[in-house]
């Protein structure tokens, strides 16, 4: 312990020491159901995760979709302990974890004090990922289902990252990340290549999630693990939103 100062929380607040939440973490693992696949710490130690990487896998249009739970603690007072469901294509390991307005796809996990209600939360846990990959799952086939042409894709790229007027940086970023997101939707990005996803709405926003996950400069990497796992995106919903209302 630094004794560094790290939040300041309001009355009434009680931390979650991390031994509890890794003790939920066991007891979501303790039928097979899950494994632990790896767990640290973001922000000066504020926020410590574990990933718990499901049983089962999805498949979309040929894509292998692994499923992990991802169950962060922030010991700043920013956030209780929360679950998060978090598909990772196995090609290119995008995250296809999409951050929902008001919450929604976050579950706040309850204080478990005794084994009996780490069991009942854990049960909570499963039951709420195994919804949640289930609408996944639905909107993918969808999106893996329907076709895009060369200009729909570019309008995508286009509404994705709108040019400034300022003239400068800016403007020149955005013209680059379309361009990336155009030609990996094209058949460049990581087995976007396939008959069955290029010039899909899959593939598009897949092109999206690998330009944002792995192509774009981030300052570090700690800031790049938020980016993708710990606070997603917005940029990921706008394009998923985007591509299920087109017609």
């Amino acid at each position: 312990d630094s004794g560094a100062v790290i939040g300041v929380v309001r009355r009434g607040w009680h931390p979650v020491q991390n031994r509890e939440a890794a003790l939920l973490c066991e007891y979501i693992c303790r039928d097979g159901e899950a494994r632990f696949e790896s767990a640290g710490s973001s922000r000066g130690g504020r926020v410590v995760w574990f990933v718990l990487r499901l049983r089962d896998s999805l498949d979309v249009a040929g894509d292998e979709i692994d499923s992990y739970v991802l169950v962060s603690n922030a010991h700043d007072g920013s956030q209780s302990v929360r679950a998060c469901i978090t598909p990772l294509r196995v090609t290119c390991a995008n995250s296809l974890r999409i951050a929902e307005r008001r919450g929604s796809g976050t579950l706040a996990v309850r204080h478990t004090p005794t084994a009996h209600h780490r069991l009942a939360e854990a049960e909570r846990v499963l039951a709420f990922a195994a919804s949640d990959l289930s609408k996944f799952r639905e909107t993918a086939a969808t999106l893996a289902g329907s076709p895009m042409t060369d200009r729909e894709i570019e309008a995508f790229a286009e509404a994705m990252f709108p040019l400034s007027d300022d003239g400068g940086t800016g403007r020149s970023r955005a013209i680059e990340e379309r361009s990336s997101v155009v030609s990996r939707a094209l058949g460049e990005g990581l087995g976007l290549d396939r008959s069955r996803i290029r010039c899909t709405r899959w593939g598009a926003l897949n092109a999206l999630v690998e330009h944002l996950d792995h192509a774009r400069r981030y300052r570090d990497d700690e800031q790049r693990f938020g980016a993708v796992m710990l606070r997603p995106a917005a940029l990921k919903r706008r394009g998923r939103d985007y591509l299920v209302a087109l017609n």
